[in-house]
């Protein structure tokens, strides 16, 4: 069994509290106007701490070493040390001894419970402007800038692990005359419901605890894109098969309610929905970013050109191959 040390932080923030401790006997004890560095300590585990049980953890653990300070000053297990100008006589009162420890006690106590509100706070708006900043606002899928961004990521990753990796683009079919059809407010609507089909249909999952190995995308407009890491062309094409088949089988009857809600009639007729998808892998078809994507981007314009709802893989050849022993 692998024993576990105790993380960097923590040891950090005991040797803070010990450190205070001692500054505390050398300046009165129970007289010295230095128990505020406590409070020091308590607001520095907010910040370098994760789980707010830890910084309540080392507030107490601060209260605790006071206690402990003053009764073995006052039993004289530690000789106190006296300070000049100050009513020495209260170092041995236990009513005053015990009253200034619970004060520093409940003041410790307190700032760990802020802190760690205004910390929890901070953390929430740091993660919503996070969102904010990588995902499209309408559909909650990764928007255009940070595709690139994993796409490159993913693509130096395949090539420095000789692994395969697959890009899907698809784009709706007749979407323009959906939004003519029906509003662009259940347009919109139609898009939200293609991003939560194309979650539930890859390797991708929100939850607590999630996971995230394939990235889904907004392309632009009615066009979206997915990531497959460590899929080549052949099981990219069967993903996509599975996509257009649940799309067009789900996603118009879906949509029923909406478009009932938006024109105020029952319509018999579920509408078409369908999609064009184009495939582009590497190494197999593309070595660089952007010549994959444009791969994919050609193979999809194939299947738009042609019957539409069809899944189309590039017949690009790349003109690299990664070396198999990559280091």
């Amino acid at each position: 069994m692998v024993r576990q040390h105790p993380p960097p932080n923590q040891i950090q923030l005991l040797l803070d509290l010990l450190f205070v401790t001692v500054v505390i006997h050398y300046s009165g004890g129970a007289m010295s106007w230095f128990w505020p560095m406590y409070l020091v300590v308590t607001l520095e585990s907010v910040l370098v701490m994760e789980k707010d049980s830890d910084t309540f953890a080392i507030a107490l653990g601060a209260a605790l070493a006071y206690g402990g300070l003053l009764q073995f000053e006052y039993f004289r297990i530690i000789p106190p040390v006296n300070m000049p100008f100050e009513n020495l006589p209260l170092q041995q009162i236990l009513p005053y001894v015990v009253t200034k420890w619970a004060w520093v006690m409940m003041i410790n106590v307190s700032v760990a419970a802020i802190g760690a509100y205004l910390m929890k706070t901070i953390r929430q708006r740091e993660e919503k402007l996070k969102t904010l900043v990588v995902k499209d606002n309408l559909t909650t899928l990764y928007n255009r800038a940070y595709l690139f961004y994993r796409l490159n990521s993913e693509l130096q990753r395949a090539k420095r692990y000789n692994r395969t990796l697959s890009f899907l683009i698809m784009d709706m079919d007749n979407f323009k005359q959906f939004n003519d059809q029906y509003g662009h407010l259940v347009g919109d609507q139609l898009l939200r419901v293609l991003s939560s089909t194309i979650r539930s249909s890859i390797r991708y999952n929100s939850g607590k605890p999630g996971y995230e190995l394939d990235i889904p995308c907004r392309y632009g407009g009615d066009e979206f894109a997915i990531i497959l890491p460590e899929a080549n062309s052949t099981q990219a094409t069967v993903v996509a098969e599975r996509l257009r088949k649940k799309i067009g089988a789900s996603c118009g009857l879906e949509m029923m309610s909406h478009i009932e809600a938006a024109t105020g009639s029952r319509s018999m007729d579920v509408p078409s929905v369908t999609v064009s998808i184009g495939i582009a892998s590497f190494p197999e078809h593309a070595s660089e970013t952007e010549a994959l994507v444009k791969a994919a981007d050609d193979a999809m314009y194939v299947s738009k050109r042609s019957e539409k709802d069809r899944v189309v893989v590039s017949e690009t050849a790349a003109s690299f191959v990664p070396a198999t022993d990559a280091g």
